[in-house]
């Protein structure tokens, strides 16, 4: 009987490739994020709800709601084979869905999420913008992202379509912030945290890669 030569460079790509299509990586990157935005609302740290000077700050409701789909994301692998998870898993993407319908059916009634940017340099817009509420753009994404979780799971595999364009919008705003000038940022609308672009970002990426496994 011939051994085999095992080449030990090929077993660490090996490795490496593992470990970066993990999802359980991605879905921790994920909660640690929402970790660090609550806890900076909980230490009145305007740095961990930030991240960068120039960025508006994350809303707590986001940071909780990232939480949860970082738990979906690190569940993914059970709830395919085992129906307790499965079940689990389902009920986690729902409250998503439900806050980002009801904070964009209150954007234009008795909680407006619009304030005027004209008389404000950046180093105070937190003095005058409504802080600890959703931004529009996320109120679409987190809904878009279950949705997308959803339709990948039950329906299709299209949903990884949803995925691909929630991270192109991730990039986006990401660059944004990094040449100064973030999208929305001299509108009357509310943009969208650089420590929120980042969790859309690897949340998108983290569903995305468990279901390419």
């Amino acid at each position: 009987m011939r051994l085999m030569r095992v080449n030990p460079d090929e077993v660490c790509v090996t490795m490496k490739r593992s470990s970066l299509t993990n999802p359980v990586l991605w879905g921790g990157c994920t909660i640690l994020i929402g970790i660090i935005g609550l806890c900076g609302w909980t230490m009145g740290s305007r740095f961990l709800v930030t991240i960068i000077p120039k960025s508006i700050t994350m809303a707590p409701v986001s940071a909780f709601l990232f939480i949860i789909l970082g738990i979906c994301i690190c569940l993914t692998r059970w709830a395919e084979s085992e129906q307790d998870y499965a079940i689990l898993y389902d009920i986690l993407l729902i409250p998503p869905v439900i806050i980002g319908i009801w904070i964009l059916y209150n954007s234009h009634s008795e909680f407006p999420l619009t304030f005027s940017w004209n008389s404000f340099p950046y180093n105070q817009i937190f003095l005058v913008a409504p802080e600890s509420q959703m931004s529009l753009m996320s109120a679409v994404l987190f809904p878009a992202l279950s949705i997308g979780v959803f339709i990948n799971h039950y329906l299709s595999r299209h949903g990884s379509l949803i995925f691909l364009g929630i991270m192109a919008c991730s990039v986006i705003f990401i660059i944004g912030y990094i040449f100064g000038y973030p999208f929305f940022y001299e509108t009357n609308m509310k943009p969208i945290s650089f420590l929120s672009t980042l969790g859309f970002f690897i949340s998108a990426f983290g569903f995305w890669i468990s279901r390419k496994m």
